[in-house]
């Protein structure tokens, strides 16, 4: 089924991009209403959350908090969104926790999450005091959302954070946002099970964004009233939503209070649960009832219905303004979601001239599936999946009920970060710790009550020094490792060293994922086709300049429609539906790849990362990653499933696959590699794993143009576009190459490239 997208909506990749897009678009427009104690009201514009988000936001990071995990405690509120947003813009993971917890579970939820930071309500100081006082958490600072004795407080930090960056502090702005990496943990509810954390993207939260704009009319005038639970992966989102189509949200009072808060913020927009919405139901009912007008109303109901379906005349809201007018007159649209809504609930708004939808979806959905739309309304429905989701049906019984499984943008992990409390860095080598075997030597030396405090409370101390402190020799840390590794040429500079694991199966075996090398293929494949034919993709390379020539359009704007076309007509795309027209079902699905045979811990260095700049400077970083060791070999099972070559016309040998990556290594060899200086020669069998090859062989800019057009071209893509970051890319014509770094490493003496492996194909028939 072709899904219909009833409104325009603009696609980001993530929720710094979608901020800073409203800030520019929306301007003094309000983002968010507040009222104090002696209801006076202040209006929050765009322009102003973007710059508190940027005080706060540049304070944490002063602070030492980049890379930390913040958790968050309390009601709906400015502060709230600030933290929550602050977090995200500066790539801190963020946690909000439900303030209605009690203590122990609240502190169940802090510790494992392993929360750095606690950012809280001074209403909840109480249950704050307590898990301080207790002191069983990772927890380093709390932060109280207003001033309180004894603790720091949200305006104070916003105050220096604006001094800070009066003085030029960029570093908070300037961070780069990794879309698809861990940036949120939400707990579930819990309500079949203890709650679960369930990790999310900025990439998943704005994924939905855009699908629900697709479907859902909102309007930069309405006023939103925030009473789903920030907290809740619905409200969350929701508060998103809002933020990315212009609207102005105001905060509840409480339940007692919302309907006196429909009236004062003159509220359009509503979300919320089944619960809450049939009680203003039945308020509605009742008030009708009390007037007796039940009769009038119910003829009313029939005369509008035959008016608006014979002649397309809606007078809904004229004819029955005395009765809206009882939920501040304003209200036109409800969301509901988090359980079925009775079906007559959802009729009788929708006949009073209230459009009332419903939804469906989960906290690890993040979280909208299925919605819908007001031109489109079935009661008892909760519509058709969004725009980027996938849905199938299996192991139907006889009456349809079956399993559920959704298909989307979901995160699945990129590598494991080596705490500093794990392993021992030891001139070039470093020794990565086996927990079990660690407390057993601790229980024999009765330091079991030491290590506790040391893993759980000390923020500071790395095993190391712990280790010399209480007197453990290096033969007994040797004998708790689970493996010791060979740093290679590793060159020790100020801050943290930070250790990025390799991929490991559940035996923690290092392996080599089968789809990395399917994509690397792909890639290949799809250079070549475009090297081999110039002129059939002419247009596609006009396509992408004309694309760079518009004003703030965005990196996979131009990147990602085009590749996408070029894909299409390159490997066939099956006979298939509309929304099965991926790169699951063309003709590469006949390419099947396993995962590498495991292999192990011995086959792995550590590699400290190396920039290597186009005039042959080196810089390196502070990032070892577990590597595999030069000249390893790496086997997997490639199978060719031919049959789908007889439906496509594309045929892909082991010799043509083979002559491909011939093809690209030359290609990549003059068009980027001769460019810098030192030995970087490859040879005709090399291929990429791992970003080697980098933004050169993914965009497939050099296998689109020629010479100094592709160097324009891809530093266009840099500069013209809209990241938030510097690329600093305004060289790149000098340099005659672009990107002009080198991703390398070195190891005993020699210099590497990242991902950099020799290819050979065994073919074997059946």
């Amino acid at each position: 089924m072709k899904k219909e997208r009833y409104f325009e909506a603009t696609e980001f990749e993530n929720i710094k991009e979608i901020i800073y897009n409203s800030a520019e678009k929306y301007g003094e427009n309000t983002a968010f209403i507040l009222k104090d104690k002696e209801v006076e009201y202040e209006n929050i514009s765009y322009k102003r959350l973007l710059k508190e988000i940027n005080y706060l936001g540049t304070k944490l990071f002063d602070l030492g908090y980049q890379n930390k995990r913040i958790a968050i405690v309390g009601r709906n509120r400015y502060e709230w969104v600030l933290t929550h947003l602050a977090n995200l813009l500066g790539g801190m993971v963020s946690i909000p926790l439900d303030k209605e917890l009690q203590v122990d579970e609240l502190e169940s939820c802090i510790k494992r999450s392993r929360a750095d930071i606690v950012v809280f309500d001074e209403k909840y100081i109480d249950n704050i005091e307590k898990i301080k006082e207790r002191n069983n958490t990772y927890v380093q600072e709390y932060i109280c959302m207003s001033k309180q004795d004894n603790y720091i407080d949200i305006e104070t930090l916003k105050k220096e954070g604006k001094e800070l960056l009066d003085k030029g502090n960029q570093n908070y702005i300037n961070k780069e946002i990794d879309s698809y990496k861990m940036n949120i943990l939400l707990f579930t509810s819990g309500t079949t099970s203890k709650s679960k954390a369930v990790m999310l993207s900025q990439n998943n939260i704005a994924s939905n964004v855009y699908a629900m704009q697709l479907v859902e009319n909102f309007y930069e005038t309405d006023v939103n009233l925030a009473f789903l639970p920030f907290h809740h992966i619905f409200g969350s989102t929701e508060m998103i939503v809002m933020l990315a189509c212009g609207l102005a949200t105001a905060f509840p009072d409480g339940l007692r209070y919302v309907a006196q808060n429909l009236k004062e913020y003159k509220v359009s927009v509503f979300v919320g649960v089944p619960l809450l919405i049939e009680a203003i139901y039945k308020k509605i009912e009742q008030g009708i009832e009390k007037q007796g007008k039940a009769k009038l109303v119910n003829s009313t109901i029939k005369l509008s219905n035959f008016l608006l379906k014979v002649f397309h005349i809606d007078i809904r809201r004229k004819l029955f303004k005395t009765i809206l007018n009882e939920l501040g007159g304003h209200m036109r649209f409800i969301i509901s979601g988090g359980a079925p809504l009775d079906k007559k609930v959802a009729k009788r708004f929708n006949e009073l001239g209230i459009d009332l939808v419903q939804g469906y979806g989960l906290t690890e959905t993040s979280p909208v599936i299925a919605a819908e739309n007001y031109k489109k309304v079935k009661y008892g429905s909760i519509g058709v999946p969004m725009d980027n989701v996938d849905i199938e049906f299996e192991n139907k019984d006889e009456n349809g009920i079956g399993e559920l499984k959704v298909k989307g943008p979901v995160f699945v992990g990129s590598g494991y970060e080596i705490q500093k409390k794990e392993y021992i860095l030891q001139g070039h080598k470093a020794g990565v710790v086996n927990p079990q075997k660690l407390f057993m030597l601790a229980k024999k030396k009765h330091l079991e009550a030491e290590l506790e405090r040391f893993m759980v409370k000390d923020t500071r101390e790395d095993l190391k020094h712990w280790a010399m402190r209480n007197r453990i020799s290096t033969d007994e840390m040797q004998r708790c490792m689970a493996y010791t590794l060979n740093a290679g040429d590793m060159q020790l500079e100020k801050g943290k060293m930070q250790i990025m694991a390799c991929m490991k199966n559940p035996y923690g075996q290092p392996y080599i994922p089968g789809s990395s090398i399917k994509g690397m293929l792909r890639t290949i494949l799809l250079c070549d086709e475009i090297m081999q034919n110039p002129e059939k993709y002419r247009r596609h390379a006009q396509q992408i300049k004309q694309d760079l020539r518009q004003q703030g359009i965005r990196r996979d704007r131009v990147l990602a429609g085009n590749i996408k076309s070029i894909e299409e007509e390159t490997f066939h795309i099956l006979e298939r539906s509309e929304k099965q027209r991926d790169a699951v079902n063309d003709c590469m699905a006949g390419i099947i790849v396993s995962d590498s045979e495991p292999l192990s811990t011995e086959d792995l260095i550590l590699c400290q990362k190396w920039e290597k700049h186009v005039d042959g400077n080196n810089k390196t970083i502070n990032l070892l990653r577990e590597c595999l060791k030069p000249g390893k070999v790496i086997r997997c099972t490639l199978t060719v499933d031919e049959s789908l070559w007889k439906r496509t016309g594309k045929e892909f040998r082991a010799e043509d696959i083979m002559e491909a990556v011939q093809r690209f290594s030359e290609r990549y060899q003059e068009a980027f590699l001769s460019k810098f200086t030192g030995n970087h020669t490859i040879s005709d069998r090399t291929v990429f794993l791992g970003g080697g090859s980098g933004f050169v062989s993914k965009t497939m800019i050099y296998s689109l143009f020629e010479g100094r057009e592709a160097v324009a071209v891809t530093k266009d893509i840099f500069e013209k576009t809209k990241v938030p970051r510097e690329h600093k890319h305004e060289k790149d014509l000098l340099y005659g190459v672009s990107p002009h770094i080198l991703k390398c490493t070195r190891y005993q003496g020699k210099e590497y490239m990242m991902g950099q492996c020799e290819m050979t194909l065994h073919p074997k028939e059946l």
